[in-house]
């Protein structure tokens, strides 16, 4: 099971139509994008990548083919509320480890129709477990640090 499908899984369990995710760390670790503005919202059906105009060559080198690319020339927030309408989303889980609560309250104002659902520790709980490729990336990882490290 791929990672996306481990956030889908967590969506079903929870009741929630959609993730939003906005911590890069977690961006990056789900879609590959290594730049320092985006969000990501992942759904039942599809999964969306959302940067401004800066990325627009970096993500489609980087970004996975799970997701869709959407560069703003405006503000992300424009995108996310076409994306909430189009798909009728009303319930959106948040990173609440990494969400400040003036952020929140900020999409909840943006958003009044949709309920913004706090949710904490579900990367730590799909992170935890490895799936093969992740353990040859890491192994890989080990073998170029003793090369480059050779007497630690």
């Amino acid at each position: 099971m791929n990672r996306i499908e481990k956030i889908k899984n967590q969506l079903k369990e929870r009741g929630i139509d959609s993730f939003l995710v906005k911590n890069l760390p977690n961006i990056r670790y789900l879609s590959g994008f290594s730049g320092s503005a985006a969000n990501l919202v992942i759904t039942a059906d599809k999964n969306y990548f959302i940067s401004d105009f800066r990325y627009k060559t970096q993500s489609k080198s980087e970004v996975s083919k799970d997701f869709e690319i959407i560069i703003s020339i405006q503000n992300s927030m424009t995108f996310l509320k076409d994306i909430i309408n189009e798909l009728g989303l009303k319930r959106i889980g948040f990173e609440s480890d990494f969400v400040t609560y003036n952020d929140a309250e900020n999409l909840s104002k943006e958003f009044p129709e949709v309920e913004f659902v706090p949710v904490n520790s579900m990367f730590e709980k799909i992170t935890t477990v490895k799936n093969e490729n992740e353990i040859e990336l890491t192994k890989k990882a080990v073998e170029i640090t003793d090369r480059t490290l050779p007497n630690f």
